[in-house]
């Protein structure tokens, strides 16, 4: 579907996305607009923001405004001086006529975040805000989920030892689970947690887990992540530690080697360079006690691509 806008310097009609203009219908007017915003006062910035704003608020008398256009952090958005601004903060600018200090907010006195009446703005400083949402209750509820966090953290940290089970740390979620699983099969279904451990510990869970991010997200920041969470051992740092010592895992990860082969999204083409490889730990058969493998293949726009992962484990003697 073709859209005409029209284009803010010389008002002419253009279809947007052609061409890669979005704002402007040529180069000539982004440079214009450019240096107007280089070097327009506050009063003529204010004045074109202004029909933009006009634009896309919705109006209620005596309550909230709405919004139309699209959305900064659950807020409205609108580009002013060059930067994309919250809609409320152009809101305030325009009704007061003035530019926001620096280190000031403009806080909500409705508690509506997408709302821009201005009768339910106010300036205030970071600490104001503090005292604000003190007032309104706003750090109970952080309070709260901060406790059941600390809750189960202590819940699994105390019972760990005396309970090896983990079934018995969370007996509650597994039976609502299991009565689940029973409507489901139409039989008496019973599950026994035996084991939790990261995504790294099983292939065959991480490499679907890659498979769902690598078009989306950069393979540097797979690669950081996947690594940062992985515990791996060695044999002879756990010696000291004895067989029937249940407070730690009896298998531990000694290697992790990930191989993608073919060309992915995020990353730009390369002439004969498609195998991206991270290895770490050891994985040679001569010095671990199990060797899990996992393969997954797809495709993109460039073509076919596979994530292939080798994870080594060993156990204790």
């Amino acid at each position: 579907m073709k859209i005409r806008i029209s284009c803010p310097i010389c008002s002419s009609l253009f279809i947007k996305g052609k061409s890669g203009r979005t704002k402007t219908c040529s180069i000539i007017c982004q440079s214009r607009n450019r240096e107007f915003w280089s070097k327009a006062s506050f009063e003529e910035k204010i004045k074109r923001v202004s029909k933009y704003f006009q634009k896309y608020v919705i109006r209620n008398k005596n309550d909230c405004w709405g919004w139309n256009g699209s959305l900064l952090s659950k807020r409205g958005r609108l580009s002013f001086d060059g930067k994309q601004t919250q809609a409320h903060r152009i809101s305030w600018m325009i009704h007061n006529s003035c530019p926001i200090p620096s280190g000031m907010y403009v806080c909500h006195s409705c508690d509506n975040e997408i709302c821009s009446n201005p009768e339910h703005l106010f300036l205030g400083s970071p600490s104001d805000n503090v005292v604000d949402s003190v007032k309104k209750n706003k750090r109970k509820k952080y309070k709260k989920w901060k406790k059941k966090q600390l809750i189960i953290i202590n819940k699994l940290n105390s019972k760990a030892k005396k309970d090896f089970k983990l079934n018995n740390i969370f007996p509650d979620q597994l039976k609502w689970l299991c009565e689940i699983l029973n409507k489901i099969f139409n039989k008496p279904v019973e599950l026994d947690l035996i084991r939790l451990h990261y995504p790294s510990g099983d292939p065959n869970i991480l490499v679907k887990i890659m498979g769902l991010m690598i078009n989306n997200i950069h393979l540097s920041k797979i690669f950081g992540s996947v690594y940062k969470g992985t515990i791996i051992k060695t044999l002879i740092n756990h010696k000291k530690y004895k067989h029937n010592d249940i407070s730690i895992i009896p298998a531990f990860l000694t290697g992790l080697n990930i191989k993608i082969a073919g060309r992915i999204m995020t990353q730009k083409a390369r002439p004969r360079h498609t195998i991206n490889l991270r290895h770490r730990g050891a994985i040679a058969r001569g010095k671990v006690n199990y060797l899990n493998f996992a393969r997954l293949t797809n495709k993109n726009k460039r073509g076919s691509y596979s994530i292939s992962i080798l994870a080594a484990q060993n156990y204790f003697k």
